[in-house]
C-alpha cells in the first residue's frame, strides 16, 4: 500500500510526511523564515505565518502547511 501525503492524496516518499509538492513548499517556508528572521530579527513563526497569509502571492501549498501546523499546534 502506498503512503499518502498528510495534506493531499499524492504519494509521499518513504519516511516523509508530505508529498514532493508539499515538501518543496515546506523547504521554501523554512528557508523564507530564516531570511525573514535575519532581516527583521527574532520574528516568531506565528508572526511570519500571519504575514505570509496576508500576502496575495503566497501559494496554496504554503497556506495548506500553515493551516496544518496551526491545527496541530505545531508552531513554535
Amino acid at each position: 500500500m502506498t503512503e499518502r501525503c498528510s495534506l493531499c492524496e499524492r504519494r509521499k516518499q518513504e519516511k516523509e510526511q508530505f508529498c514532493d509538492f508539499h515538501n518543496t513548499a515546506l523547504r521554501n517556508l523554512e528557508q523564507g523564515y530564516k531570511m525573514w528572521n535575519e532581516a527583521f530579527g527574532d520574528i516568531t513563526k506565528e508572526k511570519y505565518y500571519s504575514e505570509l497569509e496576508r500576502q496575495p502571492a503566497t501559494g496554496h501549498a504554503v497556506r495548506e502547511l500553515i493551516k496544518y501546523f496551526r491545527d496541530r499546534q505545531m508552531i513554535v
